[in-house]
């Protein structure tokens, strides 16, 4: 393992080499989709469409503001006190199961190695500088405000009994628990082009049926998570090719003009490499066809399994249960899947019509005369803008519907839109507290300090891509960022594989697919990535629990995509689709092993 590790001269000469004249990223258009890769050092905000999922958080020029403006000293920044801060959210988050509380903790303890050092100054700042950054950065008010929307849009439906009919026209497909999971992951995989609009739609669609067939709620948002982040991460045509494509640009402007592909086709090459979220996927489908769970997920699933039966969900004549709560329909209301499916598909008929229309426009203010198809205009677009017009349309047309129908009056759906968007309200407080828990990391040197550790000892250049995988798997986790991480990486690896690899492209392209399928690692259980939190908004598990039970999938499959994956390839002992299918039969084995099906499955 110490061959995969390399030692502090080599990432020294990484970082001068980042930052010399001949590493240096030429000036480029600022988009929403591009961030600045100037520094090797710098954490990059999706405030350019999120680019910190789970982040935003800020780079060194603002991380000096930051402990400027505390009126005090910075200390630890870069160093081993600079772990504090996720550290001691997850400590707290385990020890209490409050994870606001837990966020909190971790950004008064970052303030404190920001700010004077000082419990009560620290606090202070925490509150009036930190989180309340995180709130007004355009972008991040922009999902605040999509999320609340879709909020109350959930409300109406559910209200209007649209949720209730999408539920039993389901049930065409999704007869039992196995079915059900399956539906839902194909259904996840279909919206490849934005994970948030994946993940929340299909939760929030599915979310009245997971009871009703006894689907563990705990597996339902591990497998709709990993679907959902991985087929978008890994599609050419997404929310997330725009980075990629920058990142990779960024990291090879000082390769030769045509010694390599150009930065897209070279995204595009990578997949094979991106071992991590193909394979998550391959464990998705063997999990649903194997009905086989182990570790913390087995006991979830025997806790559901034990858990009395749920009453029934609507009367048999088709109207709504008689004990209606506050957003369920009153008796006798039309369960018709139209009043869900019209503004669930307005969102993602939006959301897509609108990241190419706002990229067409961004490419053609550019540059008149450039090429505006469909798959440059995603890459340029920005999918958070086209996410809230999305859910604003698909709001209108949910209360539009319900009106024309006379299903509901005005008032009642005003109501009811509120009450919507107050379901809501608690996990877009803790999805605030992560974004400035983020920008702490980040302007504490969190992620430099352990890629400066773990890159320590000996590296020859087949043990390269493994490292990257493992410094992606770390600082993903750490930062609760799959694009922070990359900002992080790439201006690293980039020089040194091309010079390790002398001028090799396939050694090129291996790390850059290691680090591209790495930095998912932490975006599909780490309990402060935005997509882990969003997640629990849509399916309404407990964060510990989905953490605690999605982790040690992702760390199976993480595993051994280094061992069996990144290390054999590197060696030159085979190429990158053996070494796919060589990870499947492996975790697919342990799975077999290892994992229990529930007691239901024998009856």
């Amino acid at each position: 393992m110490a061959a995969l590790l390399s030692p502090m001269r080599l990432l020294t000469l990484a970082l001068l080499a980042a930052n010399c004249d001949a590493f240096a990223t030429p000036a480029r258009r600022p988009s929403r989709q591009s961030p600045t890769m100037a520094l090797p050092g710098r954490l990059v905000g999706r405030a350019s469409a999120l680019a910190l999922r789970g982040g935003g958080a800020v780079g060194v020029g603002a991380a000096t503001a930051l402990a400027l403006r505390g009126g005090g000293g910075a200390v630890g920044v870069g160093g081993p006190l600079s772990l504090l801060p996720p550290v001691a959210t997850l400590a707290v988050a385990l020890g209490t199961k409050q994870v606001a509380v837990a966020l909190l903790v971790g950004i008064w303890s970052g303030c404190l190695l920001l700010h004077s050092r000082n419990p009560a100054v620290a606090l202070l700042r925490a509150v009036d500088m930190h989180v309340l950054d995180a709130v007004v950065d355009k972008e991040h008010a922009t999902v605040i405000l999509f999320n609340l929307l879709l909020g109350g849009t959930i409300g109406v439906v559910q209200k209007g009994g649209g949720a209730q009919g999408l539920a039993r026209s389901l049930k065409r497909f999704a007869k039992d628990a196995k079915s059900c999971l399956a539906t839902a992951c194909g259904l996840a995989g279909l919206i490849f082009f934005d994970d948030y609009a994946s993940i929340l739609i299909v939760g929030n669609s599915f979310r009245p049926l997971v009871p009703a067939l006894r689907v563990c709620r705990e597996k339902f948002a591990a497998l709709l998570h990993f679907v959902a982040v991985s087929v978008s991460a890994s599609s050419p045509v997404s929310s997330w090719i725009g980075q990629q494509v920058g990142m990779v640009s960024a990291a090879t402007a000082a390769v030769p003009p045509g010694a390599i592909p150009s930065a897209f086709v070279l995204t595009v090459r990578t997949l094979p490499y991106r071992l991590f979220p193909l394979a998550l996927l391959a464990f998705v489908a063997a999990n649903v066809a194997s009905d086989r769970d182990f570790g913390p997920m087995r006991d979830a699933v025997a806790r559901n399994e034990a858990a009395p039966a749920p009453g029934a969900a609507a009367a048999p004549d088709g109207g709504a249960a008689p004990d209606a709560g506050a957003l369920e329909p009153a008796p006798g209301t039309p369960l018709r899947a139209l009043n869900a499916l019209v503004p669930f598909g307005t969102i993602v008929a939006a959301t897509l019509g609108g990241m190419v229309l706002d990229g067409r426009a961004a490419l053609r203010a550019a540059d008149p005369a450039a090429p505006a198809g469909v798959l440059a205009a995603l890459s340029a677009g920005d999918s958070v803008l086209a996410l809230l017009w999305g859910s604003l349309l698909g709001a209108t047309s949910s209360v539009g519907l319900l009106l024309a129908q006379k299903i509901l009056s005005l008032d009642v759906a005003v109501a009811t839109f509120i009450e919507g968007m107050k379901d809501v309200v608690e996990p877009v407080i803790v999805l605030a507290l992560a974004w400035a828990l983020g920008g702490i990391i980040g302007a504490a040197g969190t992620a430099d300090f352990i890629a400066g550790a773990l890159l320590a000892g000996g590296l020859p250049a087949w043990a390269l891509p493994a490292s990257s995988s493992l410094l992606a798997y770390v600082i993903s986790f750490a930062t609760g960022s799959s694009f922070g991480t990359m900002g992080i990486l790439f201006p690293l690896i980039g020089p040194l594989a091309w010079r390790l690899g002398g001028g090799d492209v396939a050694m090129l392209t291996h790390c850059f697919g290691a680090l591209l399928g790495g930095s998912l690692f932490g975006n599909v259980f780490s309990p402060i990535a935005d997509t882990t939190i969003l997640t629990q908004l849509a399916t309404r598990v407990p964060l510990a629990d989905h953490v605690k039970t999605a982790g040690p999938y992702a760390l199976l499959v993480g595993a051994l995509c280094v061992v069996l994956g990144d290390v054999p390839v590197g060696l030159g002992l085979f190429g990158p689709l053996p070494a796919l299918a060589l990870i499947i039969a492996a975790q697919t084995a342990v799975l077999a092993a290892v994992g229990r099906k529930p007691p239901s499955a024998g009856k």
